[in-house]
């Protein structure tokens, strides 16, 4: 059975915005194609930096979590910040 999502540690996200990257985020393209065969949407965590947004988003990663994105809030204000139409995935579904 495989899995509707694969989400990538943040310890493997850090580095993937430097020219010189670590080992662990040389393997991120690698995870992001095996969640692929596996017909698994990739969730990147710990996305912190705007320039780790964008290396992931050349990658093809649509769905992420991190300070880059949103700092926490709480739930009732959550719903002021969705847009219309914008799809969100709960905590559950997300859970690695």
């Amino acid at each position: 059975m495989a899995p509707d999502y694969l989400k990538i540690d943040k310890q493997f996200i850090q580095g993937i915005d430097r020219s010189e990257t670590s080992l662990r985020a040389s393997l991120v393209p690698n995870i992001i194609d095996i969640a692929w065969q596996m017909k698994a949407k990739v969730i990147a965590e710990g996305i912190e930096t705007p320039e780790q947004l964008a290396a992931l988003r050349a990658l093809g990663v649509r769905l992420g979590q991190g300070y880059s994105l949103s700092r926490p809030v709480p739930a009732d204000i959550l719903s002021q910040l969705i847009a219309p139409g914008m799809t969100f995935v709960p905590n559950e579904a997300a859970a690695s």
